[in-house]
């Protein structure tokens, strides 16, 4: 007796669903390199970023490290204790990397000028006194230089230092060209002897010449301040 199947039981067995032979040999070589071609397009694609990684990591270390918007390039000289800075022409802006504010001295700055209160220089170290005068300098800024001289030690009253650089116009541009001719001829040196600091002008080939001397102390506070006068 011969079993009947349903209709639909016949469509089904002779419908879409068919067997499929095994893949040949070439048939999964092929398959192979297409994945291989694959996976290498897509490594090259990632190696295409690591350059570009990498100077974006270069451009963090650097970017902000000096107040000023490209300051210059660091050229590593001879001795060892001093590094040269150019600009983006190759002009010279520093014989020292030394002379250059960073953001935070800057910044320090800024909050001094405006208030002259001594702790707004807590946690400066000479240099960055050094810095602050030289660039108060030469913008003229005559008040913030009078705040950054330690009390004492034979200077002029605030009243008589105004008024005498008032009657000079030309003192500013003037100390702006005598700091920017010293920034580019000496190398700082520091000489600390206890809550005293001397800073030499030093000539880049460690000769006998040498340029300005200046003194910094600490007041009572634990402040670096200038020593009047500032240039000896």
């Amino acid at each position: 007796m011969s079993e009947n199947k349903p209709q639909w039981y016949n469509d089904l067995k002779n419908g879409p669903i068919v067997s499929v032979s095994e893949p040949t040999l070439e048939i999964i070589n092929d398959i192979e390199r297409r994945v291989i071609r694959t996976r290498t397009s897509k490594a090259k694609k990632g190696l295409i970023w690591i350059p570009f990684a990498l100077c974006l990591v270069v451009v963090l270390l650097t970017t902000g490290d000096f107040w000023m918007k490209n300051q210059g390039i660091i050229s590593t000289h001879p001795p060892s204790d001093f590094e040269q800075v150019f600009d983006s022409n190759g002009d010279l802006i520093a014989m020292d990397k030394k002379w250059l504010m960073r953001s935070n001295t800057f910044e320090a700055y800024q909050a001094f000028s405006k208030n002259k209160t001594d702790e707004m220089l807590i946690g400066m170290e000479p240099l960055d006194i050094l810095q602050i005068y030289a660039y108060a300098s030469g913008k003229g800024d005559y008040e913030t230089l009078y705040a950054l001289f330690i009390q004492g030690y034979g200077i002029p009253s605030r009243e008589d230092y105004l008024s005498d650089v008032a009657k000079d116009p030309g003192l500013q541009e003037r100390s702006k060209s005598q700091w920017n001719y010293w920034k580019k001829m000496y190398r700082l040196k520091e000489e600390v002897n206890g809550n005293q600091v001397t800073v030499r002008m030093i000539a880049p080939d460690s000769s006998n010449i040498s340029g300005p001397i200046f003194r910094l102390n600490k007041n009572d506070n634990g402040i670096w301040k200038v020593v009047w006068p500032l240039v000896q």
